[in-house]
């Protein structure tokens, strides 16, 4: 009984060592928050956006070239579901492209996953 308890004291001990409990009244670093927003993230590609658009018959946001592919493999489906899209017609979503380039400003050292700078 003895050696059981010192076997978890041990194993005790080895995690507070090595870092992996925080006690109480040690100080506790808080995350980074460079988690790139998923609103500013393609549902397709997950990847954060750089030449975002919408579709004329769809309401959401997607990154221009994985929109792209995504048709064609399926033709004008809606990534979602649904019905298909009468036209492959987009519009720049300007207002997405200013938001993705005030959280780079924000946070200066980052750079999007998949990107290049």
């Amino acid at each position: 009984h003895i050696s059981r308890e010192r076997g978890r004291y041990s194993s005790l001990h080895g995690a507070l060592a090595g870092g992996m409990i925080a006690l109480p009244h040690e100080p506790v670093a808080a995350p980074l928050d460079d988690a790139e927003p998923d609103e500013l993230t393609c549902p397709i590609c997950y990847t954060m956006f750089r030449d975002p658009v919408i579709p004329t018959d769809e309401p959401r946001v997607y990154e221009r070239d994985a929109l792209l592919a995504f048709w064609r493999r399926r033709p004008l489906a809606s990534f979602f579901g649904g019905e298909s899209l009468a036209s492959a017609r987009m519009e720049p979503a300007l207002h997405v492209r200013e938001q993705v380039a005030a959280w780079l400003a924000a946070h200066p050292g980052h750079t999007p996953e998949g990107g290049t700078s």
